[in-house]
């Protein structure tokens, strides 16, 4: 998350049931919860550059805003947070040299108003796969093989609940825990 990313603006807000989840077991109020959905929004574009938000003709001023979503902004889209679901939340244990608290979100595709090049240093070609070929790629990383569960287990439910279950994994002495939100 990136200081701009509280600022971004959006044209409805997030569901009730996805805010109640992300500030479910998290020390965090309100604004930070919308940031990181507006941040899942920001580096998908940044990464793929799928636009997650809606046409809008009117433009954006905002100071606060980084050099990444005055370009978002700049394509005439502006984030939708109402299909933003939160799918997972993920930390890695104290013992890694690199730590991260990461949640992951998932909308459908219809939320996808257009797609832009960018000059990303990541990926080389964003494609789209099905579940069983993204768990398939050789190295992938462990927590993305669950997430990706995660997801397949999701599908099998209305895509639209609120009340669909979050999953939260994090390591506590020998063994990874398991919690739902």
């Amino acid at each position: 998350m990136e200081r701009g990313d509280r600022y971004a603006p959006s044209t409805c807000e997030l569901s009730q049931g996805s805010l109640d989840r992300l500030l479910s077991n998290a020390s965090i109020d309100a604004g930070r919860a919308r940031a990181l959905a507006l941040t899942a929004i920001r580096e998908t574009y940044e990464e793929t550059g799928f636009l997650i938000g809606k046409t809008y003709e009117a433009g954006f001023a905002d100071n606060r805003l980084n050099e990444s979503w005055r370009a978002f902004l700049s394509h005439g889209v502006v984030p939708a947070l109402s299909g933003v679901r939160f799918l997972s939340r993920a930390v890695t244990p104290t013992s890694q040299p690199r730590r991260f608290d990461t949640r992951f979100f998932v909308v459908n595709a219809d939320m996808i108003c257009k797609q832009v090049d960018v000059p990303d240093q990541e990926l080389d070609t964003p494609e789209w796969v099905t579940i069983a070929e993204a768990r398939a790629t050789e190295r992938l990383p462990w927590i993305t093989g669950v997430v990706l569960k995660d997801l397949e287990a999701w599908f099998e439910i209305d895509q639209t609940d609120d009340e669909a279950p979050v999953t939260f994994r994090r390591k506590r002495g020998n063994s990874f825990q398991l919690h739902y939100l």
